[in-house]
């Protein structure tokens, strides 16, 4: 895995080529886009020397004096010889300079919710994100990038399009990039689930040994771990409930005791547990309030015929 020294000056290098090749074709475009897609690392050290270039006078004054006729040398090298003697002066310059520059121009705001909150953000270029149960969100903004992380919980992204700026959405290493998109994101410790609602979404795996990069549309559910990913469907009212937490419900459809238990432990500091397995097989339907624990547990003594033992930070479920 390259170093991220390595990773800034090959993003220079490609950023010098584009802009100083006068026949930048199809083709070379496809391969930047396909390097920019292998890593978020290349994608933001991209970012970073793009900015840096428009913004640092030593950058602009690389650029005038290296934009000779195509086919031109400079001092008996060839362009391509020259672009690679500078690239490590600039990856210095800009990765000693953009460290700075990259804070002040793209300020991180990171949003949180406690165990059973929710919270509403809208950004500065119109999208919105709301904040499940239990979730911490990074978001970076400045100069045409739009950059969120979410490093915990579950997130609902409403986004403003803009092809010129994508707005980009990593977890657990993995990237969502929006193509005119609602979705939502969810990442556990170790499961990313991607559930798409509405346009389209690209999922690109932080490494290819997984599988290579896919375009969702609405009802695709992606589920990533660290060692696979798939992809099902399902109904566009299935993933619609699994928005029930705005309205603060969730929605279970011959869900498994067992993960109906897991879903309202996210929402409560007191927790539900099941006693054995064969009543954690046991199905339920029905839409419950997140916080009332107390309903679910009459149901599983009124309906199903359970025990439930209540205690002051616990319940326990058994036959």
């Amino acid at each position: 895995m390259s170093s991220a020294k390595e990773t800034q000056a090959r993003a220079v290098e490609w950023l010098l080529e584009r802009r100083d090749r006068g026949d930048w074709s199809v083709q070379d475009q496809e391969r930047l886009d396909a390097w920019l897609a292998q890593s978020p690392s290349h994608l933001v050290a991209y970012w970073r020397a793009e900015d840096g270039w428009s913004r640092t006078e030593l950058l602009s004054a690389f650029r005038t004096t290296m934009r000779p006729e195509r086919g031109a040398q400079v001092a008996g090298i060839s362009l391509r010889h020259a672009l690679a003697r500078i690239t490590a002066v600039l990856a210095v310059v800009i990765c000693g300079a953009a460290a700075a520059y990259y804070t002040l121009g793209m300020r991180e705001q990171v949003y949180a919710t406690g165990i059973g909150g929710k919270r509403s953000i809208v950004l500065a270029d119109g999208s919105r994100i709301d904040l499940n149960t239990d979730t911490t969100v990074r978001a970076r903004f400045g100069n045409g990038t739009r950059l969120v992380t979410v490093d915990k919980g579950e997130a609902y992204f409403q986004v403003k399009h803009d092809p010129g700026h994508p707005f980009v959405v990593t977890a657990a290493g993995d990237r969502i990039v929006d193509l005119g998109t609602k979705f939502i994101v969810r990442n556990n410790a170790d499961r990313l689930e991607v559930s798409l609602l509405e346009g389209r979404a690209r999922f690109e795996p932080e490494d290819g040994a997984r599988g290579g990069a896919k375009v969702l549309v609405p009802g695709d559910v992606v589920i990533a771990t660290p060692t696979s990913i798939a992809t099902k469907r399902k109904t566009l009212k299935a993933v619609a409930n699994e928005l029930g937490w705005q309205r603060g419900v969730v929605v279970f459809d011959n869900t498994s005791l067992s993960d109906a238990v897991s879903e309202l432990n996210r929402y409560n500091r007191k927790k539900l547990i099941v006693a054995d397995s064969s009543v954690a097989r046991m199905t339920i339907v029905g839409t419950f309030p997140v916080n009332d624990i107390a309903l679910v547990l009459d149901a599983a003594k009124d309906v199903y015929g359970l025990h439930v033992r209540d205690d002051r930070d616990e319940a326990v479920i058994s036959r």
